[in-house]
């Protein structure tokens, strides 16, 4: 739980989606900040509505999608509501990947929740994913392409699953934020773009409210694709072959 208390400027507003869906969409920031955030935060109407196209419709269509700045200098997602620190609202385009990384988690472990934390990566990882499938859509091949790249050479010291509840940086490293992603992308150029895709609105319908173990995952790819993905996993989610 958490909870932010301060006298904000709030804006409101609605953002279409499918089915007809006019959700509010609401930011709660410190009033010195109000114009910046405006600029800062004017890509979040286009980021909900791409995931709810490519992903599926949104959790929480009855509710609402927030953002609300508050005193610490990171960010934090809840269920339809997500926490900006201050030097995340610049004015600037700067925190448009973490803006899509928060946003997918109201599918990726507020719709859709782990069994277990070894799993974490179902949250983090393909949350990050979609954030780079935004930067590309937003920004061109380019600079997705850099992103990607990056994070094929970060260390990882240990496979994404099972992850160590013991271990913070095994739940919150590099092999969620940085491998994890980046072998999504290697996984939808092996099964392709269409069945990846489809694998993907396959997992968020079949377990929307519910609790995802990584099997459920494989499987989903494994339906859209047609194709055994043991061999996949085996190498690059639960062990550590370079990508």
């Amino acid at each position: 739980m958490s909870l932010s208390v301060a006298r904000f400027a709030v804006t409101r507003t609605t953002v279409g989606l499918t089915g007809g869906v006019q959700l509010p969409v609401e930011f709660h920031v410190f009033p010195a900040d109000s114009a910046k955030a405006a600029a800062t935060l004017a890509v979040v109407p286009a980021i909900l509505r791409y995931f709810d196209q490519q992903i599926g419709p949104y959790p929480f269509p009855d509710e609402k999608y927030a953002i609300a700045e508050f005193g610490r200098p990171s960010f934090r997602e809840g269920q339809t509501i997500t926490h900006l620190g201050p030097p995340l609202i610049t004015g600037g385009a700067g925190a448009e990947q973490v803006v899509a990384h928060e946003i997918a988690h109201q599918w990726f472990g507020n719709a859709l929740t782990v069994a277990s934390w070894s799993d974490i990566w179902l949250n983090e990882s393909l949350s990050e994913y979609m954030a780079w499938r935004w930067i590309r859509s937003a920004r061109g091949d380019a600079a997705f392409r850099a992103l990607v790249d990056s994070a094929r050479v970060a260390p990882v010291a240990a496979p994404i699953v099972p992850a160590s509840p013991a271990d913070f940086n095994s739940l919150f490293g590099n092999a969620t934020f940085q491998r994890g992603p980046a072998v999504l992308v290697k996984l939808e150029a092996l099964i392709g773009s269409a069945a990846f895709e489809s694998a993907l609105r396959r997992y968020v319908h079949a377990h929307r409210h519910g609790v995802v173990r990584t099997a459920d995952f494989q499987r989903a790819c494994e339906e859209a694709s047609g194709r055994p993905l043991d061999g996949f996993f085996a190498d690059w989610v639960r062990g550590t072959r370079p990508l």
